[in-house]
């Protein structure tokens, strides 16, 4: 995927809370990200997220792709 603004605006207009919508994104992302379109699966998943809030797949896909930093001892 090398058009990022023209998938993130296709997300915007597909994703509208629906749960089926919601569950074919996040295995969109899943497949981008496995097929090395690490930047536009994080996209997809972070507007299912703006989408869904709490919507649990996104969350745990940006978890495993964007861990965050381990907390260092002073």
């Amino acid at each position: 995927v090398g058009d990022l603004p023209a998938l993130h605006l296709s997300a915007s207009l597909y994703l509208n809370g629906d749960a089926k919508r919601s569950v074919k994104a996040g295995e969109l992302a899943r497949e981008l990200y496995d097929a090395g379109a690490k930047e536009a699966a994080i996209l997809l998943a972070k507007d299912l997220l703006r989408k869904v809030p709490d919507y649990p797949t996104a969350k745990r896909l940006l978890a495993a792709w964007e861990p965050k930093p381990a907390a260092t001892k002073p």
